[in-house]
């Protein structure tokens, strides 16, 4: 799957960084606001970032990137029962992260796409975590799922991203039980051996 990514230019880091900042501050992002600050043209915030929601993919995927990765240093399980909490981890790192509350209740629809378009960022980058994880467990003899990996992988995503941000779009506070359950279960079906 081909995964947008902001375009490598000597800029960069400091747009990412306001970009960072300007979301915690307001959940909000005017790429012609982060551009007058930066002392830059709209057109070249433009070529640096493609566009908006890449940019907001990339701002939210920095916040829940380290998150992934210390819940997984963290987990004491292996298999189903690793990426049950792993899926418990990501979507409480989101719950008690205030900016991700407000932009999802403010601005549902906007972050409902940023969150699960299968061609943007943060959709993309996820289920390539969840398949290296699923691809090492299965290697070390922790599960042997009935689905293709990829496709595993994909509706674990789908899963987690259902039960958090429709929820939190509607105003209704997500089960995340009920969400990893969900997935303990579906990583736990094994296939033919």
């Amino acid at each position: 799957m081909n995964q947008p990514e902001l375009a490598v230019e000597s800029g960069l880091p400091s747009v990412l960084a306001l970009a960072r900042e300007r979301w915690v501050e307001t959940a909000r992002l005017d790429l012609g606001e982060l551009a007058r600050e930066l002392g830059i043209g709209r057109a070249t915030i433009f070529r640096w970032v493609g566009s908006r929601d890449a940019l907001m993919g990339e701002v939210i995927w920095s916040f829940h990137e380290p998150e992934l990765h210390r819940a997984l240093q963290q987990s004491g399980n292996r298999g189903a029962a690793l990426m049950a909490d792993l899926c418990r981890e990501s979507m409480e790192s989101v719950l008690c992260f205030e900016p991700m509350r407000q932009w999802a209740h403010r601005d549902s629809e906007y972050a409902l796409k940023i969150l699960s378009s299968e061609t943007g960022v943060i959709h993309g980058r996820a289920v390539a975590f969840a398949l290296q994880v699923l691809r090492r467990e299965m290697a070390d003899g922790h599960i042997a799922p009935v689905l293709a990996l990829d496709e595993l992988a994909r509706l674990l995503v789908r899963i987690e991203t259902s039960f958090l941000f429709s929820d939190l779009a509607c105003g209704r506070e997500p089960s995340v039980d009920s969400a990893c359950k969900a997935v303990e279960i579906l990583v736990a079906a094994r296939g033919c051996q």
